[in-house]
């Protein structure tokens, strides 16, 4: 097996543990998850400059979730091929906690970045009404991601970029 294949079946085994491991706290807490991680374009998933970006817009969030009188719990952080994720518990409907992570990854200053899902008690993922638009143009973004509108090194530049510019703004 080449590296791009061997790759690609880690990354389907690494979305595949992550869905297992949504459902089994799904069936142990009977509440709604949210799943907040970043979306990062090719490769490297996880840095230095990743993790501390990831960690310091967990922390907007959570304190986001606190001012909005969500209520919530913070049950796990990891690491994992796909990058660093956190898992919450959240006895508010999915729905509801839907439109607040939008608001909140619409309104922070690396909202772009930032994926957060969030899983009804069933397991059901709740969508976006309005779809996503591209890191770089003003198209759709899966639309965009399919049709291969840019490099993925134009994207990870603009990844790159702005981390840098939230770790700056964020330290000093």
């Amino acid at each position: 097996m080449n590296d791009l294949n061997d790759i690609r079946w880690k990354i389907l085994d690494a979305k595949e543990t992550r869905w297992i491991y949504q459902k089994e706290l799904i069936d142990i807490y009977q509440q709604s998850i949210i799943s907040f991680k970043f979306n990062i374009p090719s490769w490297p998933k996880v840095s230095d400059e990743i993790q501390q970006a990831f960690d310091l817009s967990l922390a907007d969030f959570q304190l986001y979730l606190h001012k909005t009188k969500i209520n919530f719990k913070l049950l796990d952080k990891k690491i994992t091929i796909l990058g660093p994720e956190a898992f919450f518990i959240s006895p508010l409907n999915a729905d509801k906690l839907k439109q607040i992570t939008i608001l909140f990854e619409e309104e922070h200053i690396i909202g772009r970045l930032i994926d957060i899902d969030v899983l009804d008690i069933s397991g059901k993922v709740i969508d976006r009404k309005v779809k996503r638009r591209c890191f770089l143009c003003d198209r759709i973004a899966i639309n965009c991601m399919r049709e291969q509108h840019h490099s993925q090194e134009e994207l990870r530049d603009f990844f790159d970029h702005l981390v840098k510019n939230y770790l700056k703004e964020k330290i000093n």
